[in-house]
């Protein structure tokens, strides 16, 4: 029995409900559902109040799913060759588990089980995970210690086994820091030969992440090409979790489809618009306050416990904007499920805007208010604060006095060098600490909470050491977090935005960021190997929406550049020079805002891409019918074998009927 379960591709983990009907009715339900789309099953108990279900696909049937996949990518342009021509490719670890991955999750009507983890209807299952192939992830990590930077053919290796989307994040990061260096020795240089705002450092930054960016996509089209899914994409993959609440036709293949309202989808979306915008303005509000408190008993204040006050905005910030963000995030995935996105390409771009905004406002405002407030008003309006009126309370006392207020020139320097260095610090220490404390102390609830139900369902499962040992692995896996490329870019963009909006006041920036990311790349290869979940692999040809996001962040930093040189002039005849090249810039953004807003607008209406690929679409499915001979007609006609799961359904329901008997009593 070892065996089989140790050649199991996925588990699932099937939790009991309140009631003993309902808990085996679902469970009949995700075993026939199972059955019926061609997967091989076997059940054991998990000792806890769950069943694991170990799935397992024959040849025949995943051969059957690979040969639906490429004719879809063919159709659609993914594939230059007929998908006829490679019945006979071996197929990868990596493509095995996206098609079987498939299988579980495609909806009935297209030949999978139809279980989606999204879907109220299957809420008992908690999770659905591939299990990790320790052998082969100790040689992966022995390959990357050897050579520190990945060529392509390595980079095939993870995508091979992890998916194209895993892969595609690692060789983003390589070739981050790779472009790195060069700002690097270049900010070493300025800094310690020329002074800050020095113009010509503002130039180069800004030239380096144009063709940074530049070059990104290039490579990004030809690793797509190397793997094969160039376009994929522009595939218009639906969601698993979408509800359309009315029949309607899709914009390429012309079929007849379930869709979504467009009336519910603007009304939601104004309601997005909205959520954002109010949350947008509180944190904003919340951090100017916060910074004006830190500016007062800093910089203001003489009284009594000055020094003990100087503490109190990093108070307000631990109270407000951690539990501000936990809020947002929440709110952020409630509206997406009711956004209701087709495709899991718009779900994920609206996630990442939001999850983006957020993180910008959080990360910069502190320093753009210093740029844009502090620096050339500061010494207007800042002597003038009286926070809640507090001189008033100590007016006789002759202990109290207010500091005469001068503009700190390296406040921003600190400011930065504190996110460049000592935030980032914090940030790993707990991306590390809190999980490991977390699963310490699940592990030893788990312990105590095993050793309650230990002997449920021994009478039906006699389990060797061995066994019992793989078993083990595999609870521990399933209480590991998930592995998120989509935190790493997160980070990464932040990141990125910090050296373009205001390495000029400090140029070492770009070294530190050199440095953190070495030990990024490292602690992520960690992750993906040994302290995560093993990722469901999933193709794609581009970061996604994050691109743009560094085009925005690096039009911003020319911008904001500008700003610094204008307001930290070191002599009066720079004055004008500066004014010029202050209008210069902003009248070429100005431009370059408004054509990149009326492409937006021109290309949401008309939908050119959707037209070129529908006609595009028809011409392929014309194809297709004329060439396709007998046996091909034979093979696509080809139904798998469906196996008898009486004895699954049987033993699962044995071993809730005794849990319930004896835990739960009814």
């Amino acid at each position: 029995m070892i065996q089989i379960y140790e050649s199991s591709d996925y588990v699932i983990s099937f939790n009991y409900d309140k009631t003993l009907k309902g808990t085996i009715e679902l469970f009949k339900k995700l075993v026939q559902r199972l059955s019926e789309a061609g997967l091989n099953i076997q059940c054991h108990n998990d000792n806890l109040d769950s069943i694991f279900l170990f799935i397992s696909c024959s040849s025949s049937r995943l051969h059957l799913e690979a040969s639906n996949s490429r004719r879809k990518d063919w159709l659609y342009g993914i594939e230059k060759v007929s998908p006829y021509m490679r019945d006979d490719e071996e197929i990868t670890v990596s493509e095995r588990l996206r098609l079987i991955y498939d299988i579980i999750s495609l909806p009935v009507s297209e030949g999978g089980a139809g279980i989606c983890l999204d879907l109220n209807e299957w809420k008992l299952v908690k999770f659905i995970i591939p299990l990790h192939d320790y052998k082969f992830n100790k040689n992966c990590m022995n390959m990357i210690l050897k050579k520190w930077v990945l060529d392509e053919s390595d980079l095939d290796i993870l995508k091979n086994h992890f998916g194209e989307k895993i892969a595609l994040y690692f060789f983003f990061i390589q070739f981050y820091i790779l472009w790195l260096i060069f700002p690097t020795i270049f900010g070493l240089f300025i800094h310690f030969f020329f002074p800050r705002y020095y113009i010509v450092f503002a130039i180069t930054i800004t030239l380096w992440s144009i063709i940074f960016i530049r070059m990104w996509k290039m490579k990004e089209v030809k690793l797509s090409l190397r793997w094969g899914v160039y376009g994929i994409s522009k595939i218009y993959q639906r969601r698993r979790s979408f509800m359309g609440d009315k029949i309607g036709k899709d914009a390429i293949s012309g079929k007849t489809i379930l869709v979504f309202s467009i009336w519910k989808r603007l009304l939601w979306k104004f309601i997005s618009f909205l959520f954002q915008m109010v949350f947008s303005i509180v944190i904003i509000c919340i951090l100017t306050g916060i910074f004006f408190v830190e500016i007062y008993f800093l910089e203001i204040y003489d009284g009594p416990f000055q020094k003990y006050l100087v503490i109190v905005p990093s108070i307000l910030f631990m109270m407000f904007i951690p539990i501000f963000s936990i809020i947002y995030n929440i709110m952020s995935t409630y509206i997406n499920y009711y956004e209701n996105f087709e495709t899991d390409i718009d779900f994920e771009s609206s996630s990442i805007r939001k999850a983006f905004l957020v993180n910008f406002i959080i990360s910069y405002t502190t320093l753009f208010i210093i740029t844009c407030f502090y620096v050339p008003f500061g010494s207007d309006i800042i002597p003038k604060i009286n926070i809640i009126n507090i001189q008033s309370i100590f007016i006789d006392s002759k202990n109290i006095g207010i500091k005469l207020f001068t503009i700190n020139s390296n406040k921003l320097k600190k400011q930065f060098i504190y996110y460049m260095i000592t935030a980032r610090a914090i940030n790993f220490f707990q991306q590390w600490t809190f999980p490991f404390l977390f699963r310490f102390f699940f592990s030893i609830l788990r312990k105590i909470y095993t050793t309650k139900f230990s002997r449920i369902g021994y009478e039906y499962m006699n389990n060797s050491s061995k066994e019992s040992e793989f078993l083990q692995k595999i609870r521990s896996q399933t209480t590991l977090p998930e592995f998120s490329v989509f935190d790493s870019y997160l980070e990464l963009i932040i990141q990125f935005g910090y050296i373009l909006l205001f390495s000029i006041v400090w140029p070492l920036g770009s070294l530190c960021s050199f440095l953190s990311n070495i030990i990024k790349i490292i602690s992520d290869y960690i992750k993906l190997l040994y302290t995560t979940k093993r990722s469901i692999p999933f193709r794609t040809d581009t970061i996604g929406l994050w691109a743009s996001y560094l085009t925005l962040l690096s039009w911003l930093g020319a911008i904001l550049m500008t700003i610094f040189i204008y307001f930290h002039k070191y002599s009066s005849n720079t004055y004008i020079f500066s004014e010029l090249v202050a209008l210069g810039f902003l009248s070429n953004h100005l431009y370059t805002f408004l054509y990149i807003i009326s492409k937006k607008i021109f290309g949401y209406i008309f939908h050119q891409q959707k037209y070129i690929l529908r006609e595009y679409y028809s011409l392929k499915i014309d194809h297709l019918k004329r060439s396709m001979d007998d046996n091909t007609a034979s093979y696509k006609q080809h139904q798998y074998i469906k196996h008898d799961y009486t004895d699954i359904i049987q033993t699962g329901t044995c071993i809730i009927t005794d849990f319930f008997k004896k835990y739960k009593k009814e």
